[in-house]
């Protein structure tokens, strides 16, 4: 993925509640997953979110670990999988799928650890 530095212009407090961008660009659909959300960004440090973000935006890593197995969600909309070398697709799965895809993913891991 290109890097523009777009992230560095979106405002902390933006990403520190949740809203109709938040929801949309994390995949929570269920009233649960938006209120799991809205307490998670509420109890992120804004300036480690800000560090994060960029770190992500900038990595740079050419080292794939041995045994690695890439699970990526066909709905992720921070991490597109268009930009990705998937091993394996969650279909629909967005950035929030470790959690309301949980059943799917633990189904993948048990999979593969067999």
């Amino acid at each position: 993925m290109a890097y523009n530095g777009i992230h560095k212009h979106i405002p902390s407090g933006f990403l520190k509640n949740t809203n109709f961008l938040t929801n949309w660009l994390f995949g929570t659909v269920s009233p649960f997953d938006q209120t799991l959300l809205k307490q998670i960004l509420g109890d992120t440090n804004p300036e480690f979110f800000k560090w994060a973000i960029n770190q992500v935006a900038l990595w740079k890593n050419q080292t794939l670990p041995k045994n690695l197995i890439h699970i990526h969600g066909t709905g992720d909309r921070i991490l597109p999988i268009r930009f990705t070398e998937y091993d394996i697709v969650v279909k629909k799965g967005g950035h929030f799928m470790t959690l309301n895809k949980s059943d799917e993913i633990n189904s993948i891991l048990k999979a593969q650890l067999n």
